[in-house]
């Protein structure tokens, strides 16, 4: 069962049109239709979302720029759909992103674009998702040895040096199928639903 964040704006949904990507797991979105619970934004209001359970590449870190221009591509003035599930440590909105029913979140990790962010992850179908890129080589996996953004951001990119990238091109290869993605968004939303109804 995910587990979700003790938080008094626990299950709100809500659309937003995205007016800025910050990185390939945090984005601003302009709110165009609200929720009816208490605390839910206000229409117009500006929010930046971070994505959950998930952590993205910094920017000067080797594919940092490549996993935000994807996801600037695919959502940049779109409204996309937030499952907010909790707020950060700095009381910012945290959830599960959608555009048109497709689960954003799960679509950057099997893109390779994003990590699983252990602390944080409960929904199991991401560490599936993860594995199957990383077997796959998409995105950040055709690195030789991909470090971690937290790790990254812990010291590393001093030990590292400058980034480089390693990105060839590659031999055609499978991708995760469209059944396979859906089930898991649909777990996910499912169980997001029935905790808000419960």
């Amino acid at each position: 069962m995910l587990a979700l964040i003790a938080s008094p704006v626990l299950g709100q949904t809500y659309d937003g049109r995205v007016s800025h990507v910050l990185a390939a797991d945090r984005v601003r979105v302009t709110i165009v239709t609200t929720c009816l619970e208490p605390g839910c934004p206000e229409l117009g209001d500006s929010l930046r979302i971070s994505l959950s359970e998930i952590d993205a590449p910094e920017g000067d870190q080797p594919h940092g720029e490549e996993s935000t221009d994807a996801l600037l591509a695919r959502v940049h003035e779109k409204v996309v759909t937030v499952m907010q599930e909790g707020a950060n440590e700095q009381g910012r909105p945290v959830g599960h992103l959608y555009l048109e029913g497709e689960w954003l979140n799960g679509w950057l990790v099997s893109e390779g674009l994003a990590w699983v962010n252990p602390p944080s992850a409960k929904t199991m179908a991401l560490h599936d998702l993860q594995d199957d890129a990383r077997a796959q080589h998409r995105g950040l996996w055709r690195q030789p040895a991909p470090v971690e953004p937290w790790e990254w951001r812990d010291g590393a990119r001093e030990s590292v040096g400058p980034a480089e990238t390693t990105d060839q091109p590659q031999e055609p290869h499978a991708r995760l199928s469209p059944a396979a993605l859906d089930g898991a968004h649909n777990l996910v939303r499912s169980m997001l639903r029935a905790v808000t109804n419960g």
